[in-house]
């Protein structure tokens, strides 16, 4: 199990902040799932030549804070960030099939998500968001 965490501390002038979490998949020359329902953002995913799934989530945290990376390594496929600004993010990988889950109600999280093209999609937002998807020749659940 790969551990990612992620706190907040420092000052910079910034109000967003980008991380990212790399994904491998079990067999990457078999077609992929990608499963995420957020609350507040905008979700796009990218299909690509690649064989993991590359996660970027921008924060639009408080202006002034700034998130820092400490990981920590295993291998049960469970990728976690975690801040002091009130949301955590973990990525799991089984079977080829990537779940991502957000646990946060005061932030915007939006995320650019790269799979290979052999992808399908069950991804969904509620609020200030959009959801983008290009490249991929899979199912697509989008709401």
């Amino acid at each position: 199990m790969l551990l990612i965490l992620l706190s907040g501390f420092g000052l910079v002038a910034y109000s967003q902040e980008k991380e990212q979490i790399v994904v491998p998949l079990s067999d990457p020359s078999k077609p992929g799932k990608l499963e995420m329902k957020i609350i507040s953002g905008s979700i796009t995913v990218l299909g690509y030549a690649g064989k993991e799934v590359i996660i970027e989530a921008v924060s639009n945290s408080k202006k002034g804070q700034r998130i820092s990376t400490k990981t920590n390594g295993n291998n049960n496929g469970m990728r976690r960030i975690e801040t002091n600004h009130g949301f955590e993010l973990t990525a799991k990988e089984s079977n080829n099939t990537v779940k991502i889950n957000l646990h946060s109600v005061q932030h915007t999280v939006n995320f650019t998500i790269k799979v290979p093209y052999k992808f399908s999609l069950n991804v969904g937002t509620i609020n200030d968001g959009n959801i983008r998807a290009e490249n991929i020749s899979g199912n697509l659940e989008i709401s």
